[in-house]
């Protein structure tokens, strides 16, 4: 019974020492700082995330800025000494809202939309981008450097002079990138239930890890060498796939490289990718050359150009005017290594990921191969600073560069940290990116929770197009936050969903009463101020007020004010008015008062707008609109009456159609003064 062991232990043995151990492809060393891994090498690198711009709807002329400005930075670095390397992720994430609401409406609504998730495929694109430094250039200095009997001391000035470079072209790097919104990872701690002190972990360190087993893991920062920690995985390779083993979990995949490129670059080429809907790592290297080097590499090309039979005038002219551009200082040049690894959850969806791949980058210009002798090597040449693996390189300018890692991605909104709490919904996108949607737009690394940021939200759409129903949407997700909201609506569009959601809906037609009466507010001196202002705005003949006049009014209206509610009306300030011939306050008010025309305007017995017994309120004056003279001081009291709920809670004002409410001088008011300063 014991014999089998001992029979299959050698074999055993010999396969494991035939086994390359993972940790020798990794070139990391240990974080010398937060910030900050050094290698084996003696290189030093340090990781940003990049939120990047969002290019669908940008203008071609800011993409160009843009793709200058990084352009500038790249070829500000130093050469001999500094490369980059850009990764952009694309992988499947899963999320959603469990926020309960106040409304059945409401929460089945929210119920059955994150339900509709069930199915979709929900995707992030994750834009990544290291600096390494490299203080030795050459592989010889290196093996001189470790020969060397250095001291304690000599390690630790060295590591301290290095330290000071990287220090520099970080902030080099985070300004240049400004516009990008670079995020610097690195070390953090966070409280452990099994500790009395907070553990360490490294973000920088996950993405590193996510390189090399396929697998996103919060990652210790390690008590011995990270080349040792990180791998968790088992990696077999294949005939041009790999195969990645992890607890409870195997993946596939793919490498892929560039064969040729196009004759002109230009950013965003490869945002074609940014649309697929199978997961992938794509890498991208360059190695800035010193201007002699790089001078010398595009002379020998030049020559080798001249030497063939059929070199084109145009090539060479090209070429010429490239080592112009090379010598003036308007770009750098570098080596350059790209990679696709193309992932799949089994052999069959990773061809028919990989053929999709294939076919966009055929988009875009580009011929691909499968990477199949050295697909390790391509897989662990994603790691920034492992040049030794790169297994094609290509001389390209820091132009093509930057027009090939342009750092494009798509709006993804802020999650938490809003003023008002997590974010209204999750929108689904053609490119699969979960959209956060907020009204308001504060920084996304700031939290921001209760501060009084702007919210102004606009929705524009041709007719039929859906803005009703994404208003009515929106309103119903935000009731989460126990707000307020009043809707002046038009056509009574949103009536049946006002009322679902537990509001209460007006419709104010045309000579029937309106329920309107703004003297049975509370006399407060801010209502007395507007029932003056209303009462002047009521008589207006287009004549100024005398000084008599206005006397008049205000003394009319504090009389009212001292009366009993029931019999504050605006009969009764007419009463109190001076009847004194036939231009008179007393006469030009009559129309406006019970008998007169328009009575049935703001004479009301009694205000049935009683703003605190709900939190949404919708008001249909669609009849009204067309009529100045009614709309306007109708307007007048629907907007103090709603004003006056302003008072630090948490209120949406909503306006359909408008444009048509501008053509009311006390909209364009509101929507001049009242948007700018309503949150203060």
């Amino acid at each position: 019974m014991r014999a089998a062991p001992q029979l299959v232990a050698p074999q055993l043995v010999a396969v494991a020492n035939r086994e390359v151990p993972l940790a020798d492809m990794i070139p990391y060393s240990t974080h010398v700082t937060d910030h900050v891994i050094k290698t084996r090498e003696g290189d030093y690198l340090q990781i940003w995330k990049i939120a990047g711009i969002s290019f669908e709807a940008a203008d071609p002329a800011d993409i160009a800025v843009r793709h200058d400005g990084f352009n500038q930075l790249v070829r500000g670095l130093p050469g001999g000494h500094v490369a980059l390397w850009t990764h952009r992720l694309r992988r499947r994430v899963w999320d959603h809202f469990v926020t309960p609401y106040p409304n059945r409406f409401c929460q089945e609504l929210a119920t059955r939309y994150y339900t509709s998730f069930a199915g979709y495929r929900m995707m992030a694109n994750e834009l990544y981008l290291t600096l390494v430094y490299r203080p030795i250039r050459t592989t010889l200095g290196r093996v001189f450097s470790r020969a060397a009997r250095r001291t304690l001391d000599d390690i630790r000035l060295d590591q301290h002079e290095a330290l000071k470079v990287m220090s520099e072209l970080a902030a080099q790097i985070e300004t240049g990138l400004a516009p990008y919104d670079p995020v610097a990872l690195g070390v953090f701690r966070k409280p452990s239930p099994y500790a009395s002190r907070p553990r360490r972990y490294s973000s920088a360190l996950e993405l590193i890890g996510y390189l090399v087993n396929a697998a996103w893991e919060m990652q210790p920062l390690p008590a011995g060498t990270i080349r040792e920690a990180l791998p968790t995985s088992r990696l077999f390779v294949g005939a041009e796939k790999l195969e990645i083993r992890m607890p409870g979990e195997t993946r596939f995949a793919a490498m892929l490289d560039l064969k040729d490129y196009p004759e002109d670059t230009e950013p965003g080429m490869l945002n074609g990718l940014l649309y697929g809907d199978f997961e992938y790592i794509e890498t991208q290297s360059f190695t800035i050359l010193d201007k002699p080097s790089a001078k010398e590499a595009l002379e020998r090309q030049r020559n080798q150009l001249i030497a063939g039979e059929d070199v084109a005038v145009s090539q060479v002219e090209a070429m010429d005017q490239a080592l112009n551009d090379l010598i003036n200082g308007d770009f750098v040049l570098g080596e350059y290594h790209y990679s696709l690894a193309v992932l799949g959850d089994t052999l069959h969806g990773l061809s028919r990921n990989v053929a999709k791949a294939r076919t966009q980058l055929a988009d875009a210009g580009f011929q691909t191969a499968l990477v199949d002798l050295v697909a390790d090597a391509a897989w662990f040449a994603q790691l920034p600073g492992n040049w030794r693996y790169r297994p094609r390189e290509a001389k390209l300018t820091s132009r093509n560069f930057c027009g090939l890692s342009s750092l494009h991605n798509f709006a993804t909104g802020k999650r938490d940290g809003n003023p008002w709490g997590e974010a209204i919904t999750i929108v689904k996108t053609p490119s699969g990116q979960p959209l956060y949607l907020n009204f308001h737009v504060t920084p996304e690394k700031q939290d921001s929770a209760d501060e009084k940021a702007l919210a102004n939200t606009q929705i524009i759409g041709q007719a039929g197009a859906g803005k009703t129903v994404l208003e009515l949407f929106l309103i119903a997700m935000a009731m989460k936050y126990g707000i307020t909201v009043v809707l002046y609506d038009k056509d009574r569009g949103t009536e049946i969903a006002i009322r679902a959601m537990g509001g209460t809906y007006t419709v104010f037609r045309r000579g029937e009463p309106t329920g309107l009466n703004p003297f049975q507010m509370e006399p407060t001196e801010f209502a007395l101020d507007f029932w003056e202002r209303l009462v002047r705005k009521l008589v207006d003949s287009g004549t100024l007020l005398s000084a008599t006049e206005e006397l008049d009014i205000s003394r009319a209206v504090r009389e009212v004010a001292r009366m009993e509610r029931p019999l504050r009306r605006l009969s009764m300030v007419r009463q109190l008015l001076p009847n004194v011939g036939e231009n008179s306050l007393h006469a030009r008010l009559a129309k406006w008062c019970m008998g007169g025309r328009l009575g049935w305007v703001l004479d009301n017995p009694t205000d049935r707008i009683e703003l605190a017994r709900s939190g949404l309120f919708g008001f249909d004056d669609t009849e009204l609109l067309d009529d100045a003279e009614v709309s306007t001081p109708v307007t007048m009291y629907l907007l103090h009456r709603t004003e006056s709920v302003i008072d630090g809670r948490r209120f949406i004002y909503v306006m359909t159609e408008f444009w048509k409410r501008l053509d009311d001088p006390v909209f364009t008011d509101f929507a001049k003064n009242k948007q700018k300063t309503i949150r203060k």
